[in-house]
């Protein structure tokens, strides 16, 4: 009877560099909205930056939020082995690419 697959260290340390950096992502995005001009403030920006973060219009927090979270989300399931690999080789990404810019 074989066991389940032995996940190889090194997979861990990325998954934990993963987690760290969709985390930072995923606070400041959370912080974004709490705090707003005192987030942004804190982080060193300067008005003409905070300006420019209040014209983005509403469908950017929306593609914001997908990005952050949805990358979390992503690596979490990956991690915990509920998402499943996908495995392309050179020529199907080559392929997909072409497709992409040729749009």
């Amino acid at each position: 009877m074989a066991g389940p697959d032995k996940t190889p260290w090194h997979l861990w340390g990325v998954g934990v560099l993963g987690l760290i950096w969709n985390g930072y992502g995923a606070a400041d995005f959370a912080m974004s909205l709490i705090q707003g001009d005192a987030w942004y403030r804190v982080n060193r920006m300067t008005e003409a930056q905070i300006a420019a973060m209040h014209a983005y219009p509403a469908w950017m927090y929306v593609v914001w939020f997908g990005e952050r979270y949805g990358g979390h989300a992503r690596g979490d399931l990956r991690r915990l082995r509920l998402l499943p690999r996908v495995r392309l080789d050179h020529g199907q990404t080559g392929r997909a690419a072409l497709k992409f810019v040729a749009l």
